[in-house]
């Protein structure tokens, strides 16, 4: 099944703009590096165009500029369906009729019920 992911600031309520299919990877690896991303921020290279495979709205390029606007704020990956990565994103059940409602907001590996709404420490 096809997953794009992108990189979000839930701090600002903002993405930066990534469309990578199964892109948790190479995303997860640039956001590792936030810091050192922003710092290129402002700095004159020249001609040099960055690409990354698979990104369809060529967001690299914008992301020295997001990176330095976001440090220090809680950054993470979030796919096309609103589902953020590092959530354990487990479907929660209707007790009445089973039928799926919501996911849980809870850290991913996180003990006890599943909970459809961030708690203190966890978001």
């Amino acid at each position: 099944m096809s997953t794009h992911w992108d990189i979000h600031c839930r701090t600002c309520i903002i993405s930066a703009g990534f469309c990578v299919n199964h892109g948790e990877g190479q995303l997860g690896d640039l956001l590792k590096h936030q810091a050192q991303w922003a710092a290129l921020h402002g700095s004159v290279i020249g001609d040099l165009k960055l690409d990354m495979y698979g990104d369809q709205n060529n967001a690299l390029q914008d992301w020295p500029e997001f990176a330095h606007n976001h440090a220090g704020h809680d950054v993470t990956l979030r796919n096309e369906y609103g589902d953020f990565f590092d959530d354990c994103n487990a479907r929660i059940n209707c007790k009445a009729c089973g039928s799926s409602v919501a996911r849980c907001k809870l850290k991913r590996d996180h003990d006890g019920e599943h909970s459809a709404e961030r708690q203190n420490g966890t978001d």
